[in-house]
């Protein structure tokens, strides 16, 4: 990547961050205040990337312990660091899906696109995102190498935990599998799931949002709010059930 194309690549990131800090972050934190009234004390950020969610869950949800799950080894390296010495950050180097094992992960450029799934490599929103970050759709994925994958009610058995108060699923396209491995034999009760949604065809797998709702539902969490990011053609739905837990 030449100098100039790096400064694009930096100025869209930062911009980005700083629209989803301004923007985003105080809609869910709205939405969550009405849903979580009373005190969090177990969080799971799936999909913890630099440790974003970490920061905000800390001052929305003070005291709680909060497990965090990121594959990318950079990126757990960073978290490890900036996170060291808190003993109510609990780190995992893995990724949730619908099996125990390992998958292949393909490390994007722009790391939090990072993602278990596979690329369409025809997908318009691809070559319009490549675009924007002036760089070539072949380019984006710089990496691809296997990581350990767990299932979510496997985890939560080990842990021996029998209420997670919150659960924000960022996974890239991988929702679907991460819930399949939550609801597979859960033993906990959950009270509130946020989940990112994309519209559009970025992934071969395409859109798997009917049957994530129908999932949901299905384990009763029949009340979602929809998020809307600052940019781009996604959201993320916030589940929660009509019956207390």
């Amino acid at each position: 990547m030449t100098f100039f194309k790096r400064i694009q690549f930096k100025f869209v990131q930062k911009t980005l961050e700083l629209n989803e800090r301004l923007i985003f972050e105080k809609r869910v934190n709205r939405v969550l205040t009405s849903i979580l009234p009373n005190k969090v004390e177990v969080v799971f950020d799936i999909g913890a990337n630099k440790g974003q969610s970490i920061r905000l869950f800390q001052k929305w949800f003070p005291g709680a312990i909060i497990y965090s799950f990121e594959p990318n080894p950079n990126l757990f390296k960073e978290l490890r660091k900036n996170n060291r010495g808190n003993d109510k950050i609990k780190l995992h180097k893995l990724a949730l899906s619908n099996i125990n094992g390992t998958r292949q992960f393909n490390e994007n450029l722009f790391d939090s696109s990072s993602t278990l799934e596979t690329i369409n490599p025809e997908s318009k929103y691809l070559r319009k995102k490549s675009k924007i970050l002036g760089v070539s759709p072949t380019d984006l994925i710089i990496d691809s190498y296997p990581v350990k994958v767990r299932m979510l009610s496997d985890l939560i058995k080990e842990l021996n935990l029998k209420r997670v108060d919150f659960i924000k699923i960022d996974v890239e396209g991988h929702e679907l599998n991460c819930l399949q491995g939550l609801f597979y034999d859960l033993s906990a009760k959950i009270k509130c799931i946020q989940i990112e949604l994309q519209s559009n065809d970025l992934y071969a797998n395409n859109d798997n949002s009917n049957k994530i709702f129908e999932l949901l539902k299905k384990n009763g969490f029949d009340n979602y709010k929809k998020v809307k990011h600052g940019f781009g053609s996604f959201s993320d739905i916030i589940f929660w059930k009509s019956k207390p837990t």
